[in-house]
């Protein structure tokens, strides 16, 4: 089944995943959409490299099928297999009370206010988590959306790490609720040897 597709988060909800985890970008005309990528090239097969935020939504490229999964598609409707669909959209789908895990993928103050009063109509802050590898994105997630439970950054976690090595960590205020990062993947994702 086509990753971060409707029909992937309704096969998702009827496996009775505990949680799930998407990201979002803001297109061209500020419609807030739920897809992995920068560009839509690797879920095209290459037929379109553009970047999500420089396209307007109804410009969406559809996706492309992942081979051998056609057959699981055909009980959904083609939208539901190959559009990339909207964040309410896929919060339509998902059940009301279940844990979400939003990674926000660009650094915009838009997205994150239009997230905020979203999950605020809808009632869903209390069972969402969202963050960004990003600390900069992360910093404006914490200040903007009240009560939002937040993950490290991996600028973050090395932080912590070099606080606590240097005997400093005691007399910090850590702002964060999950740590989800390895000093591993931190370690690694730097480049470090």
């Amino acid at each position: 089944m086509t990753e971060n597709t409707i029909a992937s988060f309704k096969d998702a909800v009827a496996a009775s995943t505990d949680v799930i985890e998407f990201d979002v970008w803001l297109t061209l005309d500020d419609v807030i959409v739920v897809f992995h990528d920068k560009t839509f090239e690797r879920m095209t097969a290459g037929s379109c490299d553009s970047t999500v935020t420089s396209c307007r939504y109804d410009e969406i490229p559809p996706l492309v099928p992942v081979p051998g999964q056609r057959d699981r598609c055909s009980n959904f409707n083609e939208a539901d297999c190959y559009r990339v669909p909207t964040f309410e959209h896929v919060l339509d789908v998902l059940p009301s009370t279940m844990l979400i895990n939003i990674e926000v993928k660009q650094d915009s103050d838009l997205l994150i206010d239009n997230i905020n009063q979203i999950l605020m109509e809808r009632n869903r802050v209390q069972y969402t988590y969202c963050f960004s590898l990003d600390k900069k994105i992360n910093n404006k997630i914490r200040n903007k959306i009240q009560n939002i439970t937040t993950i490290t950054s991996k600028a973050d976690i090395l932080e912590i790490a070099l606080l606590y090595w240097i005997g400093m960590l005691p007399f910090c205020v850590i702002r964060h609720d999950v740590y989800g990062f390895s000093f591993q993947e931190v370690h690694h994702s730097l480049h470090f040897y």
